[in-house]
């Protein structure tokens, strides 16, 4: 994806400051991407990037401190992921079973 079109889901990866720590979650582009596949939750969730380039998959834990990432792929959409920083930055938490998956319908 070229960094033009990655550029909103990397300014939403900035606004982790923002949002209050009861909510446990941490921003950065892998927050939004289609090949990170976390276990745990919240505050105690690990990334493991899912990206068929090593490389890649190597740099993950610089894209989670912040750093870009040309391997990103959304996951959602960039309204959606408007919305869920929204949620977030009120304090609250966002049900993830609801938000819909680019290329994948709803349950």
């Amino acid at each position: 994806m070229r960094k033009e079109a990655r550029v909103s889901y990397w300014l939403l990866a900035g606004l982790e400051e923002d949002i209050p720590r009861k909510v446990g979650f941490t921003t950065s582009l892998c927050a939004w991407c289609r090949h990170a596949d976390w276990s745990g939750s919240c505050e105690d969730a690990e990334l493991n990037c899912l990206h068929k380039l090593d490389v890649v998959a190597e740099d993950s834990m610089n894209v989670w401190a912040g750093c870009d990432c040309w391997g990103f792929r959304p996951a959602i959409s960039r309204e959606d992921a408007v919305d869920i920083c929204g949620l977030y930055l009120q304090g609250k938490r966002a049900d993830w079973s609801t938000v819909e998956r680019l290329g994948k319908s709803r349950k």
